[in-house]
């Protein structure tokens, strides 16, 4: 099996402009996140919600969804089709 385009070229995600390197992540092997799109929303979980004026106590509350947003973490290895040459010369 042959290596990936970008791994020949040593094409990774820390060499790449839309990388953000970020500490303190507590991921295994990760060194940043990947700013290419905006971050993916997850919903964690549904919970109960009370409103503000109570209508009818016995109806109970409404259930609310829990949704986060991040973007993905990327390690020293990883790759892909959407990789940018960080500008020589920038910060």
């Amino acid at each position: 099996m042959r290596k990936h385009r970008n791994v020949a070229r040593k094409h990774f995600c820390p060499e790449c402009d839309h990388f953000h390197a970020a500490a303190n992540m507590n991921i295994p092997n990760a060194l940043g996140r990947c700013l290419k799109d905006p971050p993916a929303a997850f919903v964690l979980g549904m919970v109960q919600t009370a409103p503000a004026v109570v209508v009818d106590p016995a109806a109970g509350g409404q259930m609310s969804p829990v949704i986060r947003a991040y973007y993905p973490p990327v390690g020293p290895e990883d790759t892909c089709s959407q990789w940018t040459p960080r500008p020589a010369g920038e910060a």
